[in-house]
């Protein structure tokens, strides 16, 4: 490696750590705020947030990294235009075509970061932060439910009553089953916690239930009703997101949905080497302006790249799923490859 090449990776590098360090932190602010109130209200230990906050980490940086690759080539050229370092470069007879050497390292080595990371470390991630949140589960009490105020810990079930007598009895207790679509009463409850799940034996009470504008009534004298708290995170866990590239290789004939996911693992990473190429375009281009506005600029492509991913991800079942996550891929290679040669002339 040349002496060049090795300055522009010097400008490179730096940048792009700093962008996936503070992109990274913005995405994960939303997820900061619902984990540590798990700390202070339910007691759940701080090990298994940190570890949550980790296993997060490979999901965000299959946004970042081709995010931060942009942002980083397209400052460290943009600086090189403003500071008239590229006339310096022909002024001593270098070729424009130089910088295209250290980008290319560049775009390969993030790019293989992203393969890493689309490859193994984005299932494992999602899956072990699936397993600590089951596990928070553990940590939801009934001894938090307080009189006349709506009770919401319990995934898809909203608990409120008028009389607590203990932690495990409840007079004139009211339960909405959003997931069912029901409305139930009692006179009194005992409730317990077994097993992953919650269950209310209900005493004296009634069922109402709505489909499409009609409701029924059902009344009981005694009524068991049972909560699984982690049902919603046991069926996240089996989703195509979670799956190995050998496991969506052998669902592959089990739908477009797993076709589109295991296309999408490989298209992802491959955004990397073309939004390296596209900042160093755009950084030459951009010359004049301040890095607020690259910011501005590699958001918005980044932006508008993954609107063009969720219009082909709807698109799946209608056009070829292997091509549909190409789509944006081939729309950003076309646009850079169609200005690289103005810039390196």
């Amino acid at each position: 490696m040349n002496k060049l090449s090795k300055y522009i990776l010097d400008e490179i590098y730096p940048i792009f750590i700093i962008s996936n360090i503070f992109f990274v932190f913005i995405l994960l602010f939303d997820k900061v705020v619902d984990l540590t109130d798990l700390v202070f209200s339910k007691n759940v230990p701080t090990i298994i947030i940190i570890e949550t906050f980790i296993f997060y980490l490979p999901s965000f940086l299959m946004v970042t990294i081709p995010t931060s690759a942009l942002l980083a080539v397209m400052t460290a050229h943009n600086r090189l235009s403003a500071d008239a370092e590229l006339v310096v470069m022909k002024s001593l007879g270098l070729s424009p075509a130089n910088l295209l050497k250290p980008t290319i390292y560049f775009g390969i080595l993030a790019t293989l970061l992203a393969f890493l990371t689309s490859f193994y470390l984005l299932p494992y991630g999602n899956k072990y932060a699936i397993y600590n949140l089951k596990r928070t589960v553990e940590y939801v009490s009934l001894k938090d439910v307080k009189e006349n105020e709506f009770y919401k810990e319990i995934p898809s079930i909203t608990i409120y009553v008028k009389k607590k007598v203990d932690e495990h009895r409840f007079l004139q207790v009211t339960l909405i089953d959003e997931k069912g679509g029901s409305l139930i009463t009692a006179s009194e409850a005992d409730a317990y916690q077994k097993f992953g799940a919650v269950v209310f034996d209900l005493k004296n009470g009634s069922i109402i239930q709505g489909k499409n504008d009609r409701y029924g009534k059902i009344e009981f004298k005694r009524f068991y009703f049972v909560v699984n708290v982690d049902s919603n995170l046991n069926r996240e866990i089996k989703s195509e997101r979670f799956m190995f590239m050998d496991e969506l290789i052998s669902r592959l004939d089990d739908g477009y949905i797993y076709k589109f996911e295991f296309s999408k693992r490989v298209a992802l990473p491959f955004s990397t080497l073309i939004m390296a190429l596209l900042g160093l375009n755009m950084g030459v281009f951009f010359h004049r302006t301040n890095r607020s506005i690259n910011w501005i600029i590699a958001l918005g492509i980044i932006f508008s790249y993954n609107v063009i991913m969720f219009m082909s991800e709807n698109l799946a079942g209608k056009i070829n799923p292997y091509f549909a996550p190409w789509i944006a891929n081939a729309i950003f290679a076309f646009l850079s490859l169609i200005r690289i040669g103005r810039v390196l002339k």
